[in-house]
């Protein structure tokens, strides 16, 4: 059985596994030793939660790729995925569609979607060790927004037709406030500091963003030939490349988000053309997601189109973006 760390395999001898259950208990064990979250368990590519894996035997399995990030990465990774979930709220909130009954569906959607919200925050504040009440936002703090957000989720539950234009618009105020609670977190010293302890130095992650912008040709290089590829039928070649050109992405936005606590950098502040690093990082990531549902579907057009026609012009000017934020590292 091939066992993987975040799909790297790693040679560990088995003594007294003899179910996927005991290999997981001794991967977490491990990552609670190193201060590492174990996020999930990728069963011969099925994903599981860490207490909840099949009961079979590891005869039965060919491989399983355990996920885990450090704290500071689970921490920035909830951020951004909430950031992204805000912006589609706000999105909805300016133009419901109450004529075909899915604006009522996406109105009911709310009621999961700022409860999944709270319990995230909860869980971002436990890992920086911070309390609702100790984060500011606007002339109040924290404890009084998550409140509003449960009312909102309650309100939700119970919407009608005639009460979707005013339940969006609440949801886009509370949203809206919500993800600039986020950006102060992403610059607050608890971030900061929970960054730091999962580096080697300061040091390790400018050299990380000099290897970034190094890369960066020959990573868009490389997803021009991976959507050749799709279109040539060659799917295994453009799957590797593909993969190739994902993880140069996830270590870009890592670094980012790492780089703004510890350098104390805005990346609302840093902009090209009036667009901030912090939309364009959105941006990319939320065509990412496309290509994903693409490649779900099967839809090598629209994979090969996204890839080609929108997500190489969205990263043509993404050396200048890293090169002010290399700048204001310096500075």
């Amino acid at each position: 059985m091939d066992i993987q760390i975040n799909s790297y395999p790693i040679n560990i001898e088995l003594e007294n596994e003899k179910k996927i259950a005991d290999v997981i208990s001794s991967v977490s064990r491990w990552a609670q030793e190193r201060d590492f979250i174990f996020v999930e368990a990728l069963i011969d590519d099925v994903s599981y939660p860490v207490d909840q894996v099949p009961d079979l035997g590891i005869e039965k399995v060919e491989r399983v790729n355990c996920i885990v990030q450090s704290k500071a990465d689970a921490v920035i990774s909830s951020i951004e995925e909430a950031m992204r979930y805000a912006d589609r709220v706000v999105k909805f909130a300016a133009s419901p569609d109450s004529g075909n009954g899915s604006g009522l569906d996406q109105a009911r959607a709310l009621e999961g979607g700022a409860a999944w919200i709270v319990e995230m925050v909860s869980s971002v504040l436990f890992l920086l060790g911070a309390e609702p009440s100790q984060v500011p936002s606007g002339d109040r703090d924290l404890a009084g927004l998550m409140e509003d957000l449960k009312e909102l989720a309650g309100r939700a539950a119970k919407i009608t037709e005639n009460e979707i234009k005013h339940l969006a618009d609440r949801a886009a105020a509370l949203f809206a406030e919500m993800n600039n609670v986020f950006r102060t977190i992403m610059l607050s010293e608890n971030l900061k500091n929970l960054v730091i302890q999962s580096l080697d130095s300061p040091d390790a992650l400018i050299d990380g963003i000099m290897e970034i912008k190094s890369s960066l040709p020959s990573q868009v290089e490389n997803l021009l030939l991976a959507a050749g590829d799709y279109g040539a039928g060659r799917d295994a070649e453009a799957s590797e490349k593909l993969q190739s050109f994902v993880d140069f992405v996830f270590r870009y936005t890592r670094t980012c988000y790492q780089a703004a606590p510890v350098f104390q950098v805005d990346l609302g502040a840093i902009a090209v053309d009036g667009v901030s690093l912090d939309d364009k990082n959105r941006a990319i990531q939320n065509l990412l997601i496309e290509m994903h549902g693409a490649l779900e579907n099967n839809d090598i057009i629209s994979l090969s189109d996204i890839m080609e026609y929108e997500l190489k012009p969205a990263l043509e000017n993404l050396e200048d973006y890293v090169d002010l934020l290399i700048e204001k590292i310096r500075s």
